[in-house]
């Protein structure tokens, strides 16, 4: 007599490199789903996935195994998917996987939009100086 079938009992996500705000695409690849599902002889049963629910709705799709970006416009952020495995019996599991979109980079260097000449100085004088940029600097040091 053979064990009665289970649900399966973990959903695994193998994830994709670091997802960038204004850099995404629908269709790119957030991660690949695998479960473990084992039948009632002990071999690994396939499932087959599907949203239950999203923290952003229409924010992610899945496509076979892939959990896929749906919409290219998704803000930085931490998303939360609810993915369901099923199993060839029905079975089912759910578990929420965690997103987080980094915020873009600004690689820009600031202006200066003002500034008072430091003139002729002598090594080993001081002189005094005014800058202004087109925005905050965290330090400077000159």
């Amino acid at each position: 007599v053979l064990p009665p079938n289970t649900a399966p009992t973990a959903i695994q996500m193998t994830t994709q490199p670091t997802l960038t705000a204004g850099s995404l695409t629908n269709g790119q690849s957030v991660g690949t789903l695998s479960c473990t599902d084992f039948a009632p002889t002990g071999s690994q049963n396939d499932c087959t996935y599907s949203i239950a629910s999203q923290s952003t709705a229409g924010a992610f799709t899945i496509s076979g195994t892939s959990l896929q970006v749906a919409n290219m416009g998704l803000a930085a952020g931490s998303y939360s998917v609810t993915v369901r495995a099923t199993d060839a019996n029905g079975l089912t599991r759910d578990e929420v996987k965690n997103i987080t979109i980094s915020a873009v980079v600004d690689v820009t260097a600031p202006n200066i939009t003002s500034g008072t000449s430091l003139g002729s100085a002598n090594i080993g004088t001081s002189s005094n100086s005014s800058l202004t940029f087109n925005e905050s600097l965290a330090s400077f040091t000159v």
